[in-house]
C-alpha cells in the first residue's frame, strides 16, 4: 500500500533550510518482518528530483528465552529430590538459551534470588556472562549483552549449607531471565 503526502514549500532562498516531520504508525496488522519504505522526494522548477529512503522492519515475533536451573555437585539426588549435608558447597549451574529464536537476542538480564537458607560462596570458574553477587538482596544478577540464536550460556557458582541446618529444610531458589525483545 503507498500513500502519497505533498507539502508545498514556496520559494526557497540560496543557503536557506525547512525541515519537516512526518509521523507514521505501523499497522498493527502488518506481520512480523514486513519491509516498511519511506521515499521523500522533493522537486523544484530549476533542479532534478532528489530522493532519499527510510527504511524500517517491523517487529519480529520473539519466543522466550530458556532458563534451567540444576545442582551439579555437593548433592545427591533421590526420586527427583535433592539432598545436601549441613557444612559442605552445593554448585549450581544456571544456564540460559536460545533456542527458540532463529535470530539472535540482545540486553538479555537475570536475577537468581538465592535461598536464605544458604550462604553465598563464589562464583566458580569462568561464565559466559557478566554475574554480580549483590549481598542486600541476597542474590545474583547477570546480563548478556548479546545471546546467539542456538546459543546456551551458563554461570556457576556455588552454595555453602551452614553447619547446624536442620535436616529437612528446604531451600527455594527462583531466577528469572528477560530481554529487550522477549517477555
Amino acid at each position: 500500500e503507498t500513500r502519497t503526502y505533498t507539502v508545498p514549500v514556496g520559494t526557497l532562498s540560496p543557503g536557506a533550510r525547512r525541515a519537516y516531520r512526518l509521523v507514521c504508525q505501523v499497522l498493527p496488522q502488518l506481520p512480523p518482518n514486513v519491509l516498511v519504505r519511506q521515499t521523500v522526494t522533493v522537486t523544484s522548477q530549476e533542479l532534478a528530483p532528489i530522493s532519499r529512503d527510510a527504511d524500517l522492519t517491523t517487529r519480529r515475533e520473539f519466543q522466550p528465552l530458556s532458563l534451567q536451573k540444576q545442582m551439579v555437585d555437593g548433592v545427591q539426588e533421590v526420586n527427583g529430590v535433592y539432598y545436601a549435608e549441613a557444612g559442605t558447597d552445593v554448585v549450581y549451574e544456571l544456564m540460559v538459551g536460545n533456542k527458540n529464536n532463529p535470530w539472535p537476542v540482545s540486553g538479555v538480564t537475570g536475577i537468581d534470588e538465592l535461598p536464605t537458607e544458604l550462604e553465598f560462596r563464589g562464583i566458580v570458574g569462568q561464565n559466559d556472562a557478566n554475574a554480580v553477587y549483590l549481598p542486600d538482596m541476597h542474590a545474583l544478577a547477570f546480563d548478556m549483552p548479546r545471546l546467539d540464536s542456538g546459543v546456551e550460556q551458563r554461570i556457576l557458582y556455588r552454595m555453602h549449607v551452614p553447619e547446624g541446618t536442620t535436616s529437612g529444610t528446604v531451600a527455594v531458589n527462583r531466577a528469572q531471565v528477560n530481554s529487550d525483545q522477549t517477555d
